[in-house]
């Protein structure tokens, strides 16, 4: 019996010292996690710093230096668009005249002289004529120009252009048929796996054709998880191409254009959830069942009331009236962009989001104490990835000339080089009109000569294929 009572008080005591060495352990814990989380907010810190740089100057672009470089532009280049616009539109009176003048050659068929003399005259009947004789000569001019703008389009293509004709050709499809079409393009591109679609991308000119179909057909479904899908696996050389002729074409990368379509199609999706049975052509035509079904939520009401709680909590805290001036200014775009991320987030009821977004707001006014160090490392990663897109946006806007414009001190390297197109230009316009005169001066003297024949005989002159031609004006 003793040495049982004595096995149960060593239990005991070995239980007691498992317990203070435990106790002892946890305390340790809790005292390594402050250098921890004190690194994490000191690199959340660093995120916060970069992305208000990037906005500082974002903001300082679009109210400052946009104006001031319009201002700029236009008392540097006023007299030269003025210029510009000045010999266009003698081209264009020009050419319609000497246009007007081969029309009515070929239509009453008379020689070039002779139709310029025809116009020299209606144009004198119409300086002396009244306003009912001014009419009728706006009139037929107007019927005669509509006449010639008629035989440059029959010129340029000699088959039938009618809508009729264009289907009967292929040139145009019915709307179902391109519906179907659509859709059995989209089911394909579902059907590819991230291995074949990889297998496109060996050949960079069949990853680039492949890419940029997918692109078309997706786009107009507006599948952006296929989208996401082509783009995640597409090769770095691929991108930057496309990237580099997009941002040629629309002023901004492609990468640029796929968040701001995932943003505007995400928030639009939200709201036809319930719309499988609409008619063909509508946004739910193009998604699969599984898709459909995959988005669904099958939410408890604990989840729909901390979804509510948490909207709530983001939108009083970020509201401009519980801001200074101050936090406004420096943080109007990140502010906007919370904002509106968390009022997506509330219609697709997505409440991993709307506690992102709120770790993200308490991370910003620096409220730390509710937050772990999962938490703030997932915060992290959001602002990191926010200052990649914010990156991306301000590369577009460099490419802008009035970017950094209230910083310059020298304009003349800026000068010739936006004055380089508009000269350019400038010289264009006149060498066309220069042409278009020389050969008015000869057709004048040769029209003289019919006006006022010589005594002796001469031979009919003949025109060059230089003076036939009409102008596209």
């Amino acid at each position: 019996m003793k040495t049982e009572a004595l096995t149960s008080k060593e239990k005991s005591r070995l239980k007691y010292q498992k317990m203070r060495q435990l106790n002892q352990l946890r305390s340790i814990l809790v005292v390594d996690n402050a250098p921890l989380k004190k690194k994490e907010i000191s690199l959340l810190q660093k995120w916060f710093r970069k992305i208000e740089k990037v906005q500082i100057s974002i903001r300082q672009f679009n109210e400052k230096d946009q104006k001031l470089f319009s201002d700029w532009h236009q008392l540097t280049f006023h007299s030269l668009l003025e210029q510009i616009e000045k010999i266009r539109s003698e081209y264009f009176l020009q050419g319609d005249f000497h246009n007007q003048m081969l029309w009515i050659s070929k239509q009453n068929k008379m020689s070039i002289p002779k139709s310029y003399l025809f116009l020299q005259a209606e144009q004198d009947r119409y300086d002396t004529g009244d306003a009912a004789i001014k009419a009728e000569i706006d009139a037929i001019r107007l019927q005669r120009t509509d006449a010639i703008k008629k035989s440059f389009f029959k010129e340029s293509s000699n088959q039938c252009d009618c809508e009729d004709c264009r289907r009967d050709r292929g040139e145009i499809e019915d709307e179902d048929t391109q519906t179907d079409q659509l859709k059995n393009q989209v089911l394909y591109y579902e059907l590819l796996t991230e291995k074949e679609i990889i297998e496109f991308m060996y050949d960079f000119d069949e990853g680039h054709d492949f890419v940029m179909n997918a692109f078309k057909d997706l786009f107009a479904a507006q599948r952006m998880d296929l989208v996401e899908k082509i783009w995640d696996v597409t090769p770095a050389q691929i991108k930057k191409t496309i990237n580099q002729d997009a941002k040629k074409n629309m002023g901004k990368s492609m990468d640029t254009v796929l968040e701001e379509l995932k943003f505007i199609f995400g928030a639009g999706q939200s709201d036809k959830d319930d719309d499988w049975d609409s008619e063909p052509g509508d946004w739910q035509d193009f998604q699969t069942r599984e898709s459909f079904e995959h988005k669904k939520q099958d939410l408890s009401e604990d989840q729909r009331l901390r979804i509510k709680i948490t909207y709530r909590n983001i939108i009083r805290r970020i509201h401009p009236d519980r801001l200074d001036s101050l936090q406004m200014e420096n943080r109007k775009f990140w502010l906007e962009e919370i904002w509106k991320k968390s009022v997506d987030a509330h219609k697709r009821e997505d409440l991993e989001m709307l506690t992102q977004l709120y770790d993200q707001v308490l991370v910003a006014f620096q409220e730390f104490d509710g937050l772990g160090i999962t938490a703030l490392q997932n915060v992290a990663m959001s602002l990191q990835k926010q200052h990649k897109n914010t990156l991306r946006e301000i590369s577009d806007m460099k490419s802008n000339p009035a970017w950094n414009f209230s910083q310059l001190k020298n304009y003349e390297k800026l000068e010739k080089k936006l004055a380089r197109p508009y000269l350019q230009q400038l010289s264009q316009f006149k060498s066309d009109l220069d042409e278009i005169m020389a050969i008015r001066r000869q057709v004048q003297r040769q029209a003289e000569n019919i006006r006022n024949p010589a005594p002796r005989k001469t031979k009919r002159p003949k025109f060059t294929s230089r003076q036939q031609m009409q102008f596209d004006i």
